[in-house]
């Protein structure tokens, strides 16, 4: 689970086999803004994604969305607020 609040939250890992379910949740009445990006993990070399994402309601603005971008050495947490 990736808890988010105001404080970057990072796992490092070599080389992480990513499966499963990512969960995110908010704390502490964090609110996101627009086009704020979280690194969830860095890694040397990233491989596969997340079956599954369990990813909180947008508190900010009606119809906003997430989205996790996927990167050769990292991966990302995107708010489209």
């Amino acid at each position: 689970m990736c808890i988010l609040d105001a404080r970057p939250h990072r796992w490092c890992a070599p080389a992480p086999r990513l499966a499963g379910t990512l969960e995110v949740k908010l704390i502490s009445n964090f609110r996101p803004s627009k086009g704020d990006r979280f690194t969830i993990i860095t890694c040397t070399t990233r491989n596969g994604e997340f079956d599954a994402l369990i990813l909180p309601t947008a508190p900010t603005v009606k119809g906003a969305t997430w989205r996790v971008e996927y990167h050769p050495d990292h991966v990302d947490l995107v708010f489209d607020g």
